[in-house]
């Protein structure tokens, strides 16, 4: 049975779910390929509204991919549904009915899914559709199928979640093997197979000191996440694996097995970013073993991810005294309310000390990265002021990761939207929202400049009170606000650029402009 995995991505094509699904199906011998499909061609609508759609040729060339295939998989993220409807009504035309859906979007909404399939994979697919593939081979009854939601003459028939998988290390390796993969070049407008070279092209690019960038290798020691926040996919996923434990590790063997054979077939990684939701949720013993495995059998600069209330100064020794280079955390607000209505579990004191944490070992570290959240209707200007307040006592120098609070399906957020009329066209304010470009308001432009070096912080303490932001939020100032944050965004990629010149780097803005060669 041949089976065609397609999945709408970001940039950076980790897909890790499709990765882990292919490489499961290849050691049951199953004919697999993926197709990998970044961007496409940015429409605008007149309200302002932007999306993105594939090509008449680029859908041309799915369809030639796939028209042998028995089965077609899309997996996909809620952002990236405009693209998934797109692939499916075409292959459907074409006559290709054997059109699957999984991903976080189908997970969370099955039901809304069966809109434009027939069959929708819920959770976690790496045996589920393993099963589901083995009943259909043999002619067995596939409609019980665990994991497996299907529309049958109108009817919807709602299987039970399958068990979560326990032992991680039951799985292959990720699929990096290139072997019928193959890649949107979203500036061509062409799919072309992958090989190492292109492979080489399209590693994500993480900062080194002196300005240097490195191709990282992306991966996950693990699945789920120890937060159950109410604006993300986690926490719905942590309430579906009820019976079942949600945040599970591989051993410290396998990972390093991983990164071997990897760096063994792609000599050219010149670092590791572990991609884990919560890296530094790993418990002190652990993350002890590991750094210390790594260190001796891997010993590339590191990257991960942490939270406030997983990090402490001993845990920051072990991750810096293991090779790690950069740490991005999660802070989303200022405003201990806020951080209440996110169940974060975490206080604004906690986010205090963790930031100064990291601040201590700022020789040993590229500029720590921190992520807000914006744009919450439920904010009022004592929120956004204690936000303001908040990044005017984290030291120096870090850099800001803004985004802008989206609804996604199924989250306690949504829920609260929903019943609270703030959701109007589902459509242009979740799946078509740019969740990167926060509202150029009054108070975000201030917050735009506070991991400006040379920015004083008297700005923010006396431009950010509630008073003050109440006349400057007013609509007519809105074209100030919008002007100024596109100027620091400019700014910032001119001074990237800058440097790269200086230093002759023309590769990094080559790699910029053009990703694939």
């Amino acid at each position: 049975m041949k089976v065609a995995l397609i999945t709408p991505t970001p940039p950076d094509i980790s897909a890790f779910g499709v990765r882990s699904l292919s490489a499961i199906l290849k050691k049951y011998k199953y004919d697999v390929k993926s197709i990998f499909l970044p961007g496409g061609i940015e429409i605008l609508e007149p309200d302002g509204t932007k999306y993105y759609k594939y090509s008449r040729n680029v859908l041309d060339q799915i369809y030639e991919l796939v028209k042998e295939d028995d089965i077609i998989g899309i997996s996909f993220m809620s952002p990236y549904l405009d693209r998934a409807i797109q692939i499916t009504n075409y292959l459907k035309k074409k006559g290709k009915n054997w059109i699957i859906w999984g991903g976080t979007h189908p997970t969370v909404a099955p039901e809304q899914s069966l809109n434009y399939v027939d069959i929708v994979c819920v959770g976690e697919a790496d045996y589920a559709f393993l099963k589901f593939l083995e009943r259909l081979n043999k002619g067995k009854e596939y409609l019980t199928t665990p994991s497996f939601y299907f529309k049958k003459d109108s009817e919807i028939i709602r299987n039970p979640l399958d068990e979560p998988i326990n032992n991680l290390d039951e799985l292959p390796f990720f699929d990096f093997e290139l072997e019928n993969h193959f890649l949107l070049d979203p500036i061509k407008d062409e799919i072309i197979a992958l090989n190492k070279e292109k492979f080489k092209n399209i590693l994500p690019l993480m900062p080194y000191f002196g300005d240097k960038i490195l191709k990282v290798y992306r991966t996950m020691t693990s699945r789920g996440c120890p937060h159950a926040c109410t604006y993300c996919v986690n926490e719905v996923l942590l309430k579906m694996h009820r019976n079942g434990s949600y945040l599970r590790w591989r051993s410290i063997e396998n990972v390093m097995l991983e990164l071997e054979n990897v760096l063994k077939k792609y000599p050219f990684i010149e670092g590791i970013q572990f991609f884990d939701d919560v890296f530094t949720s790993m418990p002190k013993w652990r993350l002890k073993k590991f750094v210390e495995n790594y260190k001796k059998r891997i010993s590339l600069p590191f990257y991960c991810q942490a939270s406030p209330s997983t990090l402490d100064s001993e845990k920051m020794e072990i991750l810096i005294e293991g090779g790690m280079v950069f740490i991005e955390m999660g802070i989303q607000t200022g405003s201990q309310r806020i951080q209440e209505m996110y169940q974060r579990p975490e206080s604004v004191k906690k986010i205090l000390e963790s930031s100064q944490i990291i601040n201590k070992y700022k020789n040993y570290l590229i500029k720590p990265h921190y992520h807000l959240i914006l744009d919450n209707p439920w904010e009022n200007e004592r929120d956004r002021y204690d936000t303001l307040r908040l990044l005017t006592k984290i030291p120096k120098p870090y850099q800001l990761c803004l985004s802008s609070l989206v609804f996604y399906p199924g989250t306690l957020l949504y829920k609260k939207a929903k019943r609270e009329g703030l959701l109007k066209d589902e459509f242009k304010e979740i799946y078509r929202k740019a969740f990167y470009k926060p509202t150029p308001t009054y108070v975000n432009f201030l917050i735009t400049l506070a991991d400006v070096n040379w920015f004083p912080n008297w700005i923010f303490k006396y431009m950010g009170l509630p008073a003050v932001q109440k006349i400057f939020s007013n609509k007519i100032f809105n074209w100030v606000w919008k002007f100024g944050i596109k100027s620091r965004h400019l700014g910032r990629l001119m001074a990237k650029g800058l440097k790269a010149v200086f230093r002759g780097d023309i590769n990094r803005i080559k790699r910029f402009l053009v990703r694939i060669k």
